[in-house]
């Protein structure tokens, strides 16, 4: 996993460095979405007791108390299609900062593959991404 050197300011704001590699992360076998969560959301929220992360129901909830960090935060990963759609989906928000998710089944699609795919930037490997997700059917 690369490692991000400065991932909060002195203030404990989330740098660019973060921001940018939460948009373009892409869940591979190094990666994927669990140790992702644990290992880059969870270690980087301002307010520990704002997230309740559930894996075995799969389900992640992100509370922002009105922590602009946590918003830049939740900004990033709404702006990330692995991060909103699939495998982590986002599924409801509620004025004041509360971010539901939920975490879809993934481990029959090749994630190593789609991040080959992407870093061509093909139209071929958008199709190919959702002809896998809609042959998984429902989750």
């Amino acid at each position: 996993m690369k490692k991000i050197k400065n991932p909060l300011d002195k203030e404990g704001y989330p740098t660019e460095e973060l921001l940018e590699f939460i948009k373009n992360y892409i869940p591979d076998s190094e990666l994927d979405i669990k140790t992702f969560i644990e290992e880059v959301i969870i270690p980087n929220w301002y307010y520990e007791e704002g997230i309740k992360y559930k894996p075995k129901k799969k389900k992640l909830e992100l509370h922002t108390y009105g922590w602009s960090g946590n918003e830049d935060i939740i900004e990033a990963m709404l702006q990330n299609i692995f991060l909103s759609v699939f495998p982590l989906e986002y599924t409801k928000w509620i004025t004041g900062g509360h971010h539901y998710f939920k975490i879809k089944k993934y481990d029959v699609i090749d994630f190593d593959n789609i991040k080959k795919m992407k870093e061509l930037k093909t139209e071929k490997a958008l199709q190919n991404l959702t002809d896998q997700a809609q042959e998984m059917g429902e989750y």
